[in-house]
């Protein structure tokens, strides 16, 4: 590449990085599937494809956190404003993220079990007609080792600092709900 090239380039100036090592620990069995229903049950957790081992998706742990930090800074179904997460999906110049989050395996094997729901009717409050499915869940104390980079430009530094700092926090308080079934699944970091 010639240096003129280089120079025509928006490029980030990356001054310094953050290195955020974690251990993410289930408090109640979650439910971290894909919503297929390719497997023997209605709802199947995500795996690795070469161990016996579940896959919490980067992207999920992204968006749970980013929607954590827009409720936080400007409350419910409010319009995003922090740096942290890049540009919305709306826009189409937006900035790539900041901040990068690894996918993570569960520490050991799978240890699952198998729960039945049934749909419920949003308008009735009742039980939808032959609407029973399963969904098989992690148990409770799975842990994932979580891996987090903040990559810093000099202009927006404490800014991107301040809001991973209360997204970190809300993580380690339990405040932020990772898996399906959200309102039901706590999780806690070590």
């Amino acid at each position: 590449m010639t240096c003129e090239r280089l120079k025509s380039r928006n490029q980030r100036l990356i001054i310094e990085r953050i290195i955020i090592k974690a251990t993410l620990i289930l408090d109640t069995p979650t439910c971290l599937g894909s919503g297929d229903a390719d497997g023997y049950t209605d709802l199947v957790i995500l795996r690795d494809s070469i161990g016996d081992k579940a896959l919490l998706m980067g992207s999920s742990i992204t968006g749970a956190l980013r929607n954590y930090l827009r409720e936080f800074e400007n409350g419910y179904n409010a319009r995003e404003t922090s740096l942290l997460f890049g540009g919305n999906r709306s826009d189409d110049d937006g900035e790539q993220s900041p901040l990068i989050i690894n996918d993570a395996l569960s520490s050991e094997s799978i240890q699952t079990e198998l729960r039945d729901g049934v749909k419920i009717c949003s308008l009735t409050g009742t039980a939808v007609d032959k609407a029973k499915y399963d969904l098989e869940l992690l148990e409770a104390g799975t842990k994932f080792e979580l891996y987090f980079e903040l990559l810093l430009e000099k202009d927006n530094r404490e800014q991107l600092i301040r809001e991973l700092f209360i997204v970190l926090q809300g993580l380690e308080n339990g405040e932020i709900s990772i898996g399906i079934k959200k309102d039901v699944d706590l999780v806690a970091v070590m």
